[in-house]
This record gives C-alpha cells, sequence and structure tokens, in this order.
C-alpha cells in the first residue's frame, strides 16, 4: 500500500513538473497587444490574393497556400520606454529558449539581432517566428501562420511577395487598419 501511494504521488509529481508554467508566445502577444508602446495587427493571407495571379508555378502556389495569416507585434523604442524595451525583448528571447522552438536561422549586426524559429517538424511546420531588434527602433516579432509549410515553402513565398507584391490585389481597408494601428493615421 505505500509503495502505490509512493507512485502515485511520484506521478502526480511528474505531471506537474511536465506543464510548462511558462509563458508562451501566443499568450505573450495576446497579453501585450493592448499594452501601451505596443502595436499588433493580425494579417489573413486574403489581405494580399496571390491566387489570380496565373504565371506563378506550382510551387509558389503551394507556398502561397500553405500559408494562412501573418501576427505583427512590434514595439517601438521611445526616450521614455528603453528600460520597458529591454524587458519586453528578453521575455520574449527567454520564450523563445524554449526547445519546442526550433532555430533555422540567427543574425546581426551591431545593435540589430534576428532570429528565425518553427514550431512543428521540419517538413511539416506550423509556425514560423521572425524576431528583430534595434536599440533605436525597437522589435518586430512575426508569426507566420500555416499548415504543412516547410523551409523551402517559406523561401518561395518571400520570393513570390518580393517577385508579385505589384499584381497581387490587395484589400485597401486593410491598409487604412494597417497604417492606423501602426502609425495612429
Amino acid at each position: 500500500m505505500r509503495s502505490l501511494k509512493f507512485f502515485i504521488g511520484l506521478l502526480v509529481a511528474m505531471l506537474f513538473l511536465s506543464c510548462s508554467n511558462g509563458t508562451s508566445l501566443q499568450k505573450y502577444y495576446v497579453d501585450s497587444m493592448e499594452k501601451q508602446g505596443f502595436n499588433a495587427v493580425d494579417l489573413p493571407m486574403s489581405f494580399v490574393d496571390f491566387s489570380q495571379i496565373e504565371d506563378l508555378s506550382p510551387e509558389q502556389r503551394k507556398a502561397y497556400e500553405s500559408v494562412k495569416k501573418l501576427n505583427i507585434l512590434a514595439f517601438l523604442v521611445k526616450d521614455d520606454n528603453k528600460e520597458e524595451y529591454e524587458l519586453e525583448k528578453q521575455k520574449i528571447f527567454d520564450i523563445l529558449k524554449d526547445e519546442k522552438y526550433h532555430e533555422l536561422m540567427r543574425a546581426g549586426s551591431g545593435s540589430t539581432k534576428t532570429v528565425v524559429k518553427y514550431l512543428g517538424e521540419e517538413d511539416a511546420i506550423d509556425e514560423v517566428i521572425l524576431f528583430g531588434t534595434d536599440k533605436q527602433f525597437g522589435f518586430a516579432l512575426v508569426r507566420v501562420l500555416g499548415e504543412n509549410m516547410n523551409p523551402e515553402n517559406i523561401g518561395e513565398f518571400m520570393r513570390v511577395i518580393n517577385n508579385n507584391i505589384n499584381n497581387a490585389d490587395v484589400d485597401g481597408e486593410g491598409i487604412n487598419q494597417l497604417m492606423n494601428n501602426f502609425f495612429g493615421r
């Protein structure tokens, strides 16, 4: 009987320890989007419609269709919020240290740093996270959400955007919302 109680106690302790009490990136995003100093916008891929562009290759179309939406959270540095910037930046770096976020790339020069990570399996990525910081301007956290994305699709998706943005059907109301959210216009 004593060993059964010990075993049950051990199982309960393991369950509590295995539950992450850290903040997820999703929770951080939701908690921060209404806070002063932050600007946030959610962009569904319907915001910019590349599906009508006829000269997309099958790979480009697949890349475009694998991305569902973008969540963008930015913190703009001002003279009176530099300490808060450092605290918030560190919170995100701490969240991204979790081993569930797999690193794709890291770059930096001077006071500018960028990290790209992902959630999911290497050939079936559910989320790509881009986090860029600059002491002079602030930081941006971009979550690229999709289904079964892969690094090649993400690279191809970026080429689609660069090569076809002028031919895409852009939602004008969405641009107004984006400008209002980020620049207070």
